[in-house]
């Protein structure tokens, strides 16, 4: 609305100060000074209308397209914590931060361009009508040749498109890059590698260079024609004008008239043009969180709810394919040969891949996914830690106090990792917790995961990042800390054993047989 109101009332100006003109001087030689002075005070009321209304269209443009940007956040968001461990799957970690970060401006200048773009139409079809009234020729070759030129533009938009998904994948791969080269700079220069990395960063960088030039061509062209279709049209027009002024076809108030809306077309083609490049952008920006928003979830968000723990004994989990029975409130040991094995049986305990695991005698496939998340959590080695106070991330929930954090800490033996911390656990950490060791952070790790209280427990190789007295020594306190949690131990070592309730080993990858 404010849009409209602006543009209109700057269309309207050029006409009513060529209305003034006609009616001061239209007793010939001597002025009407009352009909010019009426008709200045309809230009100052006119002037006052625009400026207001344009504040208040930048006020609500710029609203606008910052919700727009906001909105689109929240819903990646959304769906980033629906897909949860599926993510890598469909993208991964500079991508989703590329969409989130330089994807929604686009989406906001487009959103912010509406105010604009209806003001254009509207004030388009108003000086139209101005034209059709003061010059029935001009008026057709304005309303003729404004779409004209504004169609004109449309070949620039295919190379358009194409050239920013150029360049917005060669950036989404500099960002990957950049992103290996901060958090692997440690290890880049214990191997002396840190200079192949940074030839490659130079690589990639002029690739994203060369993709930025080729974009800016066609960009360069999209605004040359918002400069020079305008001007053109505005000459054309005003040449008309002139040659039925001199034939006295038009009045010079008319005149005046005519060449105020010729030049205010200026505004409405530059809108249009500047749309159609927001346009395309915009299409490239949201195509690509789209994407993202059509990635398949993990499992079912709708199913079966979880059935009711089964009393101490009874069989929690059952692993048809591998033989594994895991019984309600015991500690089971799974000895594997082979890793990769032990953590694909994770994976299927988990929900994460199709199985026939069944949880208290249902599918996990069948379970609704958030219901089977907050029943069984596993805890592997590519978990990661995040950014922000230790005492929210091994709590986030903030259900336990001091003394519980502690106990859990000391189980995993990292009450010395805490105590080194300038405030315990109150002290800040960084993203992905770089300034532990990878054996910290699988501790603390460990230590989040218990406090989280789940009924299952699946933990895939615990104390592989630890020496074996440590190891030991967890072993022997995580029986303790553990509660009446369901917990499923997949290790390669024996640490466990003494402290478990049932041993099995899996020594080909599928079967599975009692090893105490």
């Amino acid at each position: 609305m404010f849009g409209t109101v602006w543009m209109v009332t700057l269309a309207l100006m050029p006409a009513l100060v060529g209305e003034t003109i006609n009616r001061a001087f239209a007793r010939g030689d001597e002025p009407d000074l009352g009909a010019a002075g009426l008709g200045c005070a309809g230009i100052l009321a006119l002037g006052v209308v625009h400026h207001l209304s344009g504040t208040l269209r930048h006020r609500f443009s710029e609203s606008s397209a910052r919700t727009a940007g906001i909105r689109t956040i929240l819903v990646l968001t959304r769906k980033i914590a629906a897909l949860g461990s599926a993510l890598p799957a469909h993208a991964d970690t500079s991508a989703v931060v590329s969409v989130v970060t330089a994807d929604i401006v686009p989406i906001g200048d487009f959103v912010r361009m509406a105010g604009r773009a209806v003001g254009a139409l509207v004030s388009f079809v108003t000086v139209g009508g101005l034209l059709l009234g003061t010059s029935l020729p001009l008026g057709i070759i304005v309303l003729v040749g404004m779409p004209a030129l504004t169609l004109s533009v449309g070949p620039l938009l295919r190379p358009l498109h194409r050239r920013q998904d150029a360049h917005r994948a060669v950036l989404s791969d500099l960002g990957k890059h950049t992103v290996d080269l901060a958090y692997g700079l440690r290890v880049l220069r214990g191997i002396g590698a840190e200079r192949v990395f940074a030839r490659r960063y130079r690589e990639h960088s002029q690739r994203a260079r060369a993709a930025g030039e080729r974009l800016a061509r066609v960009e360069t062209l999209a605004d040359l024609a918002q400069v020079l279709l305008p001007g053109l049209f505005t000459v054309l027009t005003l040449w008309l004008a002139a040659r039925l002024a001199f034939a006295g076809t038009i009045a010079p108030g008319d005149l005046v008239t005519l060449y105020g809306l010729a030049g205010f077309l200026v505004l409405p083609i530059q809108t249009a043009t500047e749309l159609v490049d927001k346009t395309a952008k915009g299409l490239v920006a949201a195509r690509r969180v789209v994407d993202l928003l059509a990635a398949p979830p993990g499992g079912p968000a709708e199913g079966l709810p979880v059935p009711g723990r089964p009393s101490a004994g009874g069989v929690e989990l059952a692993d048809p394919a591998s033989g594994l029975v895991a019984r309600s409130g015991e500690m089971t040991v799974v000895r594997v040969d082979d890793t990769e094995a032990g953590a694909d049986l994770a994976d299927r305990i988990g929900g994460y891949t199709e199985s026939a695991v069944t949880l208290r005698g249902v599918p996990v496939t069948r379970l609704a996914t958030p219901a089977l998340r907050r029943t069984v959590l596993v805890v592997d080695s590519r978990t990661e830690l995040f950014a922000g106070v230790l005492r929210d991330e091994l709590d986030p929930g903030g259900r336990h106090d001091d003394a519980r954090i502690r106990a859990v800490l000391d189980a995993v033996c990292a009450t010395d990792i805490i105590d080194a911390l300038p405030e315990g656990v109150n002290s800040r950490i960084g993203p992905r917790g770089y300034a532990f060791s990878g054996g910290q952070r699988h501790r603390l790790v460990l230590a989040r995961a218990l406090l989280t209280d789940v009924d299952v427990l699946v933990l895939v190789e615990p104390t592989c990042a630890v020496d074996a007295h440590t190891e030991a020594e967890m072993a022997r306190r995580l029986s303790q800390v553990r509660g009446g949690a369901t917990v499923v131990v997949v290790t390669s070592g024996r640490a466990f054993d003494t402290f478990a309730d049932a041993v099995l080993r899996q020594s080909d990858g599928t079967g599975m047989e009692a090893d105490r």
